[in-house]
């Protein structure tokens, strides 16, 4: 599944996010609890001053892997 994410982020409790622009509106969804670490990766990488986002990212489950891939 390919989304324009607009941000990624992680709640208090843990739980990874994502922003995206939907139907002219953005639209925050919770993401599966294995793309946490993505999660993680990506705003750690955004705190320090690279930011990828926003940007067209593809979601996919390949062999029971949880994948993503920025375009």
């Amino acid at each position: 599944n390919k989304y324009y994410v607009l941000s990624v982020g992680i709640e208090k409790n843990g739980v990874p996010l994502v922003t995206i622009s939907g139907n002219d509106r953005p639209i925050c969804y919770r993401l599966p609890d294995e793309y946490y670490d993505w999660a993680m990766t990506v705003v750690g990488m955004a705190n320090a001053g690279a930011d990828f986002f926003p940007e067209d990212v593809i979601f996919s489950l390949v062999d029971g892997r949880y994948c993503v891939d920025i375009l």
